[in-house]
């Protein structure tokens, strides 16, 4: 029993963390097709991570789509964001 509370530990110790400091979720808001266009280029040229919906595909007009965005990306992103008038939390 002992042994197997010591393998835990050292699993947990060893486990990697994953840290998302400076990264952002945005809640984009598309209201027209160069929008929904707009943030499936975004998803096939930088690293992003859809929570809703899942995948880009599902991407349509008039829907909320929350994105995870690394702080390597944020500056480039909010360009774009702002460049094409589209609407962001």
């Amino acid at each position: 029993m002992k042994v197997l509370l010591l393998f835990g530990l050292v699993a947990v110790a060893l486990a990697d963390i994953t840290r998302f400091e400076g990264e952002k979720v945005f809640r984009l808001k598309p209201v027209l097709d160069e929008h929904v266009t707009l943030i499936k280029e975004l998803a096939k040229n930088i690293e992003v991570d859809f929570w809703r919906p899942e995948s880009p595909e599902l991407v349509t007009i008039d829907i909320n789509v929350d994105i995870r965005v690394p702080a390597m990306y944020l500056d480039m992103v909010y360009t774009i964001l702002h460049q094409n008038d589209m609407e962001h939390e």
